[in-house]
């Protein structure tokens, strides 16, 4: 039996009808299952965890970090700081000075830290006492200062900058403060304390750093492998050119043992409190060059020049074990450490430029005696006699009697003047005695 055309219509409208919200909904559903799928992976992403290093423990400032310090936990992966230290990072940490104090269960960051690990120290640091600078009167242990010399009429120069106060003398009233000095800071040191004893109107003093976090240590995104190609080829273009210049008869045998120079090539006279000195010039030495050239008159030491991986770091101011980590990298072609090397963030100590100038007859004594100040302490009881006379100052000047009379106590003011007396007259006889060695002996 054929359907009319009514009847047809009728049937597929009603299939349409039937058959349209199934596909809406199935469309309807589909979108909200994609939807669905993005919320579940924001979750899953904002669930997962990744290892980072906390502290153990309240850290102060200029702390050295051990391995009991830190602990690894699970944080979640979003909220860990872009600088934080992965669990394969602990070397990372280890041996490293902190910046700031820090609360305990703080994750670590890189900013935290000095840019460098407490590696061992060289030879020559001392942790050396003074008790001759004036000091902040705020001032306390794991603070950042500059030593300075100021002269009589106004020149005021760094003697030695960005200096960590590894301890003070005890008590609140010392004015001992422990260093962790070289060489050549010593002996800057101990000659600007001399020459404040013999130049009256000089003073050697402290001054503290604000934020040493951020003034001590200037910090910047590098590509690390660019820059060690860079340097690389930096460093070993100085040595050619400083083999060039004893080819042609441009270096001499002088002794650099310090930077700081003792040797005057012209005869100079110059005035150091109440004496004249005279320098008398020192003969210059003959060039002379150890270099060889072969028979086609290249010099072999130019062609094989090289170039050590600490030389480098050193200049980049980087750890060196840093450089062959990145090398290791390199030449393996892990391209995730590549990528961590190619921003590497780099921080670079900026301590100012130290520019006290050393006498050079005051050197030549210090040379002399090593242990100048110890002795002169010993000579001299200045610093004890202040100390007495600050003692002193604690004391009332005035009584009121009992008739409400305001009684000046004599005694107290006679011996404090008694005693700046005597300070006065040590210093004299201190400034008289250096004096007579710097005339007689240099």
């Amino acid at each position: 039996m054929m359907m009319g055309p009514t009847k047809k219509k009728v049937m597929v409208a009603g299939f349409v009808g039937f058959l349209l919200p199934v596909v809406v909904g199935v469309l309807l559903f589909m979108g909200y299952r994609s939807k669905m799928e993005e919320k579940i992976k924001e979750l899953e992403i904002k669930t997962v965890t990744e290892t980072r290093y906390v502290t153990s423990r309240d850290i102060g400032a200029g702390e050295v970090l051990t391995a009991e310090d830190v602990i690894p936990v699970e944080v979640k992966g979003e909220s860990a700081p872009e600088d934080s230290f992965a669990e394969s990072r602990l070397g990372d940490i280890i041996n490293r000075r902190t910046v700031v104090n820090i609360n305990q269960k703080t994750i670590l960051t890189d900013s935290m830290l000095l840019p460098e690990a407490d590696q061992t120290p060289s030879k020559d640091i001392r942790l050396q006492e003074f008790n001759m600078i004036t000091l902040p009167s705020d001032l306390n242990a794991g603070d950042y200062i500059d030593i300075r010399f100021v002269t009589p009429n106004g020149e005021n120069y760094i003697v030695t900058s960005g200096k960590e106060v590894e301890k003070l003398g005890i008590g609140n009233d010392t004015n001992t403060v422990f260093l962790r000095l070289d060489e050549e800071d010593i002996l800057r040191t101990t000659a600007a304390v001399i020459e404040s004893y013999i130049l009256n109107g000089s003073e050697v003093y402290a001054t503290k750093y604000v934020k040493p976090s951020t003034q001590l240590v200037e910090s910047s995104r590098v590509d690390l492998i660019e820059l060690y190609d860079k340097t690389y080829e930096q460093i070993k273009q100085e040595k050619q050119e400083a083999l060039l210049k004893e080819m042609e008869g441009d270096t001499f045998g002088r002794n650099n043992s310090s930077d700081i120079s003792l040797i005057v090539n012209t005869e100079e006279t110059f005035t150091l409190g109440d004496i004249t000195l005279t320098t008398t010039p020192t003969p210059t030495p003959t060039p002379t060059s150890s270099l060889a050239l072969t028979s086609s008159g290249e010099n072999p030491d130019l062609l094989n020049i090289s170039v050590s991986d600490e030389e480098i770091a050193a200049r980049i101011g980087v750890d060196y074990k840093v450089i062959e980590d990145m090398k290791v990298a390199r030449n393996s072609r892990d391209e995730s450490k590549i990528a961590y090397y190619q921003n590497w963030l780099l921080k670079k100590n900026t301590s100012m430029v130290e520019n006290y100038p050393v006498n050079e007859k005051i050197a030549a004594l210090i040379a002399h005696n090593p242990n100048i100040l110890r002795d002169l302490s010993a000579k001299y009881d200045i610093e004890k006699l202040e100390a007495e006379r600050e003692g002193f100052a604690n004391f009332p000047l005035y009584e009121v009697d009992t008739y409400g009379d305001v009684k000046e106590l004599e005694a107290v003011g006679k011996i404090q003047a008694g005693i700046t007396t005597k300070i006065e007259t040590q210093k004299n006889e201190r400034k008289q005695y250096l004096q007579s060695l710097l005339i007689n002996n240099y």
